[in-house]
């Protein structure tokens, strides 16, 4: 978008075509031929348009190398749809994850997903939606969407003794209380919050009065700065995935070495939480 002087009204025309079919409030953009700039960034922003993602990048099938495959590239060159497949594989294989970039304005790129998708699965490849990536996910929940298939099923929560689950807003989400305090730890952007508003020291205690943690919580299904995880079927932030946990994940993490007060805390690494749940 930065070849043209209009960003603005180019992105606004497109708006009016799909906004009425757009669920969950999640708005992704990428800008053509990825032209992007933050000058770009600030005119759309500027005009009300805050709540879209992006400019979304891409880490495969940006160049048409040797070894490596962009669709459009591969047809305009005459590259049948299994030399471009391969090339795409390779990209991948070295890669090991990311955003794949295609076009399906094309039959052939179509033709060639088909070739793909199988060989990826039996390599042990697992397919995402955009709003499953973790950045994204947390940018889409920044700029008021609900990222997730759907309704989002969050995993359970379960109090330890003497706390009771509380619900908060209309998303689903909910916390431990015990009526005073809130169970921690918190996420980071709730810590970041806190002090904020002057919190201090006590911004950094894994239990907060119910009034302070409920206010920098927010009122969506994670709390702030958090958002699903469609393999936990938690709330993320970063590499922390936020309780508290059922007994059964509990006894286990403790079975695996992670330590009594660890497992019983709210915040557990993810891929440890993953691990658990046997992903």
């Amino acid at each position: 978008m930065t070849g043209t002087s209009q960003p603005v009204s180019e992105l606004q025309k497109t708006d009016a075509i799909i906004s009425p079919y757009v669920t969950q409030g999640i708005f992704l953009f990428r800008a053509p031929y990825g032209a992007w700039n933050a000058t770009v960034a600030q005119k759309l922003n500027a005009a009300g348009y805050e709540r879209y993602v992006g400019s979304v990048f891409w880490d495969v099938g940006g160049d048409l190398t040797t070894q490596y495959a962009a669709d459009w590239a591969c047809w305009s060159h005459g590259i049948s749809v299994g030399e471009c497949a391969n090339r795409y594989m390779n990209e991948i294989r070295d890669r090991r994850r990311g955003i794949v970039l295609m076009h399906d304005v094309h039959s052939k790129t179509i033709d060639m997903v088909k070739v793909m998708v199988p060989k990826l699965e039996a390599e042990g490849f697992k397919f995402a939606r955009l709003d499953a990536v973790p950045n994204i996910a947390a940018r889409i929940v920044q700029a008021g969407g609900t990222p997730g298939p759907g309704p989002m099923t969050l995993g359970k929560i379960e109090c330890p003794d003497s706390y009771h689950i509380e619900n908060v807003g209309t998303a689903g989400g909910k916390y431990c209380t015990n009526g005073t305090d809130v169970w921690g730890p918190f996420t980071k952007a709730m810590v970041a919050k806190c002090l904020q508003w002057g919190g201090g020291d006590a911004c950094h205690t894994d239990r907060w009065a119910t009034s302070l943690a409920v206010a920098a919580r927010g009122t969506g299904a994670c709390p702030l700065g958090a958002a699903w995880d469609s393999t936990t079927t938690y709330c993320v932030e970063d590499q922390d995935a936020f309780g508290p946990f059922p007994k059964p994940l509990v006894e286990k993490c403790i079975q695996w070495g992670g330590g009594d007060k660890a497992c019983r805390s709210a915040r557990w690494n993810r891929g440890f939480l993953a691990a658990l749940q046997g992903h």
